[in-house]
């Protein structure tokens, strides 16, 4: 019983030595995390400043991009305004256009018509009319037969006919020019509308670009930080064992030690 109790006292000694031994390297141990801990902290730092900045700029860069696509858009919006408004001038000038070749059609069927209907009038009613015509001050000395009457009432009437036609053929003319310039016009302006769409697509592309790099720069810093980590501890223990038939005790050190991924 007794070098039990001598044991047990001896073991209690050298359980204070070793206390005071393990609170020293507990100590140590300690300040070694922590400084690798501040380390490990500032440079985490550093690299979440770096992403802030750049993750920032990316967006200032995509909101610039935004604001200009908009621009772009209301560009667009008023081109094809622009182009409605020429299109219903088009339209316009197309009714006028067919409205005027019916009335050309209606004096060119006039003009086969006219030695019909000076068949239907007779030589003294054509002198009276030709009289109204051309009534110029002076002596009528020169006489006329009824057919000379006729040729000149003909005259009278395939030139005034003529003269309808070429009105009819001058507006209409005109109207194609007008109509012609207008079609270039929307051309253009459609050749513009689309310059402005393609810049606004390429815009979009970067944009896109843009948020792809964004999110590689935040997965990457995600994998760079998701680490191993490892933790143990150190302590006395005290216990005892059975060795070719006796029961001895022991004074010892146990150790836990555990690894994780975050």
């Amino acid at each position: 019983m007794k070098s039990i109790l001598d044991f047990f006292n001896k073991s209690l000694d050298l359980w204070e030595k070793f206390s005071s031994r393990l609170r020293s390297l507990g100590y140590l141990i300690a300040v070694i995390f922590a400084v690798m801990f501040l380390i490990n902290n500032g440079c985490k730092r550093q690299q979440i400043e770096e992403l802030v900045e750049k993750t920032t700029g990316l967006n200032i860069k995509n909101d610039i991009l935004k604001k200009t696509n908009k621009n772009l858009q209301n560009k667009i919006e008023n081109k094809d305004s622009i182009i409605l408004s020429k299109n219903l001038q088009i339209d316009s000038i197309s009714k006028k256009f067919e409205k005027q070749n019916g009335q050309i059609w209606y004096w060119k069927s006039k003009y086969a018509d006219i030695s019909d209907e000076l068949n239907k009038i007779s030589s003294d009613s054509t002198y009276k009319v030709t009289q109204q015509i051309y009534n110029y001050p002076g002596v009528k000395k020169y006489p006329y037969n009824s057919r000379q009457v006729t040729g000149i009432y003909r005259t009278y009437l395939e030139n005034k006919n003529r003269k309808e036609q070429l009105s009819l053929f001058e507006m209409s003319l005109h109207d194609c020019q007008q109509q012609i310039a207008l079609m270039e016009d929307v051309n253009s302006t459609m050749q513009e509308k689309f310059m402005l769409k393609e810049n606004q697509l390429d815009n979009t592309e970067e944009i896109i670009s843009n948020k792809d790099e964004e999110i590689e720069l935040l997965n990457k810093h995600l994998q760079r930080n998701r680490k191993w980590f490892a933790g143990f501890g150190v302590g006395p223990t005290l216990g005892i064992t059975y060795m070719e038939g006796s029961v001895i005790p022991y004074v010892g050190i146990g150790i836990h030690y555990n690894l994780y991924k975050w």
